[in-house]
């Protein structure tokens, strides 16, 4: 399991950082004629799809280790039903009077 503010940066980093770190290099190496104008942007698309996916993965297996210890969830029985409607018709009943 990762911690939050690593989670948090690798997000980041997958999201937006590797895309603007590969979109500013590509855009300059054409202006100044640096080499591997496209194969470093294509590169680090690549690496920012693949951390997006196992932070996804991670956020998978984050969420399931909640889900297994939470609270069954109670539906309503009949009597409590049955108790609401008295309590109803009660509260109706003195509010005529």
């Amino acid at each position: 399991m990762l911690k939050n503010r690593t989670y948090d940066f690798l997000k980041w980093l997958a999201i937006v950082g590797l895309h603007a770190v590969g979109l500013a290099y590509g855009q300059l190496a054409d202006i100044w004629g640096l080499p591997y104008s496209s194969a470093i942007p294509q590169t680090l698309d690549i690496v920012g799809v693949l951390l997006g996916a196992f932070l996804a993965w991670e956020n998978y297996q984050y969420k399931q280790q909640f889900e297994v210890y939470s609270a069954p969830k109670v539906q309503p029985s009949e009597d409590a039903t049955d108790i609401s409607e008295e309590l109803s018709a009660t509260i109706e009943a003195s509010e005529v009077e």
